[in-house]
């Protein structure tokens, strides 16, 4: 492959191994700004925001909703978009909350610590998803 363009230019490379997942790996945006559906909605199979991130306007759940009507307004399977929570709150009505707003995926945040401080807390967080 090669690509010669406005702002990349390159010569022929390989890349090896190809991806398992066809007919491309999923492309998964973050980013909460006044443009992310825009390009979540044209080029993306998911988006992941960050949850406790302060920004202006609705909650995440509201914020999922507006996705989904404005896929489906732009004539696009809602449910062609994933949806992950990046720095998910690790308790069991915030994962109920966001599992009915149709999150798919709570990833939750770990230290980096010990293991007499991570264990415990990986404990505690897979009691908070059943």
């Amino acid at each position: 492959m090669e690509f010669h363009g406005d702002f990349v230019d390159f010569d022929k490379i390989w890349a090896y191994p190809k991806p398992l997942q066809q007919p491309h790996p999923p492309v998964i945006m973050g980013g909460d700004g006044p443009t992310t559906f825009d390009r979540v909605i044209e080029f993306c199979d998911g988006w992941m925001p960050i949850q406790g991130r302060p920004s202006e306007g609705p909650d995440l759940p509201e914020k999922i909703a507006i996705l989904k009507q404005r896929t489906a307004e732009a004539g696009r399977d809602p449910s062609s978009i994933s949806i992950s929570v990046f720095s998910a709150q690790p308790d069991e009505a915030n994962i109920a909350r966001l599992g009915g707003a149709g999150v798919e995926r709570a990833i939750f945040s770990l230290p980096a610590a010990e293991r007499d401080v991570v264990l415990p807390l990986l404990d505690t967080y897979a009691k908070s998803i059943g």
